[in-house]
């Protein structure tokens, strides 16, 4: 007997809602606006040992009917708010434990979808700072000098600057730091210090670019006495000037022919550069994969390349969290889960697949 069931056409059924974007770690209002640009104009106080400055958002407005814009802020001291040009009264609410405090600035009208505004923020960090390590020179390798680094994620860039907190939500950035010592962030630079050994003590100014969006936690700075070696035409490695050349030698036989593996396994690797910092024996992580300012743990550097793999993995975060981010940290697992399923890819490349650990699938 035949069927007389007709399939529905494609338009029968409608597709079903976007669905509200949610973050239970934010406080900002993510579902009603979103990070455009970001530009940060800092110093670096040493002796007080805070930065200081002012962030400019730019933010697209999600929503008609919008009055206020809700950021992220956590241990910071605020100072004069403008919205388009035109000081504002905003209130930092009450402490949410880890969450922080959310700032609630107000809009003059009523904004329409598809507006974009500009918010400028002056502030300082505090020495409660979670986003911020400041270290003696006494705590680093080469006792020339303190050294400065940060680690935003996860939800601490907001103790770094008032922001849209979350990894749903991604930006470009531009940043301009005045320091007494040579400055990195996780952005490109055309900073003359580059090109040589950063060992000057000199008060100067660094400007910096990132045109890819990133989530906020990708956000990175680290100032200090450092040295820069070249490990190939896109690749190359900062450290304190005691272990310079031993991070060259551990580094150099593997660096690009990670990166070309990888990009032959994957894609094309969309950062211009992948450049790792060297930190101090302090510094309390293995590795940090932010985008063109990668921060290691010195105890890769062995002296026999048994640990060059870590660099292999943080690689592969240019992709995996990077370019595509899990929405919230409940599903961090997806940055590191996919993270490792590519890198065990690339290495049977690297290695063999004798030598290579084998993928195992999901």
């Amino acid at each position: 007997m035949s069927s007389t069931w007709v399939p529905p056409g494609l338009d029968a059924i409608p597709a079903p809602p976007a669905p509200v974007r949610k973050d239970m770690h934010s406080l900002s209002n993510i579902a009603q606006i979103h990070p455009k640009h970001i530009h940060l104009d800092w110093e670096i106080d040493w002796t007080r040992k805070v930065i200081f400055g002012s962030v400019t958002h730019k933010i697209g407005i999600d929503e008609d009917g919008l009055q206020e814009l809700v950021l992220d802020s956590s241990y910071l001291d605020l100072g004069k708010i403008t919205v388009d040009g035109l000081k504002v009264e905003a209130r930092v609410a009450e402490r949410q434990g880890s969450l922080g405090s959310a700032l609630r600035i107000p809009l003059s009208a009523p904004a329409k979808k598809g507006d974009a505004v500009e918010v400028k923020i002056e502030y300082s960090t505090t020495q409660q700072s979670t986003a911020l390590g400041w270290l003696t020179k006494e705590q680093t390798l080469s006792k020339k000098g303190p050294f400065l680094y940060s680690q935003c994620q996860a939800i601490h860039a907001r103790s770094l600057l008032p922001c849209i907190d979350s990894p749903s939500h991604r930006t470009s950035y531009t940043a301009t730091v005045k320091s007494a010592y040579p400055v990195l962030m996780s952005a490109l630079n055309d900073n003359e210090f580059h090109k040589e050994s950063a060992s000057k003590h000199d008060p100067n100014t660094y400007h910096f670019k990132q045109p890819q969006r990133i989530p906020s936690y990708l956000i990175a700075i680290i100032s200090a006495v450092l040295e820069f070696r070249s490990l190939g035409s896109r690749v190359g490695v900062w450290a304190e000037p005691s272990v310079a050349d031993q991070a060259q030698w551990e580094f150099e036989a593997d660096a690009e022919r990670f990166l070309k593996a990888a990009e032959e396994t994957v894609s094309p690797y969309s950062w211009e550069r992948y450049d790792s910092i060297v930190l101090p024996p302090a510094f309390p992580y293995g590795g940090m994969e932010n985008p063109n300012a990668v921060t290691l743990t010195p105890a890769v550097i062995v002296g026999n390349r048994m640990q060059v793999d870590v660099l292999l993995h943080e690689l592969m975060h240019s992709w995996s969290g990077n370019l595509t981010t899990n929405a919230d940290w409940r599903s961090f697992f997806l940055n590191e889960s996919f993270c490792v399923y590519l890198e065990r890819l690339v290495l049977q490349v690297v290695h063999g697949k004798e030598e290579g650990p084998a993928y195992r699938g999901l």
